[in-house]
């Protein structure tokens, strides 16, 4: 089964009047998968708008996926924030045996990892599980692409869906007043009317991860949720203006012939061959054992 590339991510949104809006506009929008979590204090407000939905635009429970009810994760491949645990190793499969079981009952569809690095992924993978983890949520924006290489390559090869969260890099990314990434203006100008949000998600779904963006207003999950009318070159080739239609009127400078750059591959690569260092903005479970 797949499920929906694009989700509302609703961490932090713990006013339940605010939280409230946010989901019936998401639904409006077109959202169809929630990703929602016990701590964040907000899945009575969530339920209550899927429940508005039914009678505002028709959806069926079935109709949203919803994290914690679809699918369960484990949020964190050790016990809280403690990196150096020798009963670290025992609970995940402990853990991972109580969510089979949770699965063999019927009592969820799916059952998943969050935050698991090559290490973990491994240990559960050789444990031979009775059921393979549907997915791995993830910190992932072009700032630590290179250093999740690994781990995407054994969820890649083992079926596990990748879903990223932070995909704006907390913001980071997307911030005119951080210079340090005026270059991706210079990418978005070669497409007709996106974003740094949209160029940044885009790249996230066309790499085959799922999407779990913030939104606090309509605009923003509108924005963030129309990113498949376009699609992020991965080959420098010359093109013909005349028959690139709005595309060539949104450049700068209109001429006969123009390039088409590798976009996909520099924002792979920037921080390998763009000059930033490797960042990310959340916990790191590498250094969970």
């Amino acid at each position: 089964m797949d499920i929906p590339s694009i989700g509302l991510g609703t961490f932090r949104l713990r006013d339940a009047s605010n939280a409230a809006l946010v989901v019936d506009a998401a639904l409006d929008v077109g959202y169809r998968l929630i990703d929602t979590a016990q701590v964040y204090a907000n899945e009575r407000c969530v339920g209550e708008a899927i429940s508005r939905a039914k009678f505002r635009l028709g959806l069926t429970r079935k109709d949203v996926f919803l994290t914690t009810k679809d699918l369960v994760l484990i949020h964190w491949p050790g016990t809280s924030k403690r990196r150096l645990s020798l009963p670290n190793s025992e609970n995940r499969l402990a853990a991972w045996a109580a969510l089979e079981q949770l699965h063999s009952e019927r009592k969820v569809r799916f059952i998943g990892v969050s935050n698991y690095a090559p290490l973990h992924l491994r240990e559960l993978l050789a444990s031979a599980p009775r059921v393979p983890p549907f997915i791995n949520q993830i910190e992932l924006h072009p700032l630590c692409f290179n250093a999740a290489r690994e781990t995407i390559a054994i969820c890649h090869e083992n079926n596990i869906k990748i879903q990223a969260y932070s995909s704006l890099g907390e913001g980071v990314l997307v911030d005119a007043s951080i210079r340090d990434f005026d270059f991706m203006d210079e990418i978005v100008a070669r497409y007709c009317g996106v974003s740094r949000a949209q160029l940044l998600l885009r790249w996230a779904v066309q790499h085959r991860f799922y999407v779990i963006p913030k939104a606090s207003n309509e605009a923003r999950l509108r924005e963030n949720f129309n990113i498949m009318s376009f699609e992020i070159s991965n080959q420098a080739e010359y093109k013909n203006s005349e028959q690139s239609g709005k595309q060539s009127k949104c450049r700068k400078k209109c001429i006969n012939l123009y390039l088409v750059d590798k976009d996909m591959e520099t924002l792979d690569s920037i921080t390998t061959t763009g000059g930033f260092s490797h960042r990310k903005f959340c916990w790191d479970p590498s250094t969970v054992t």
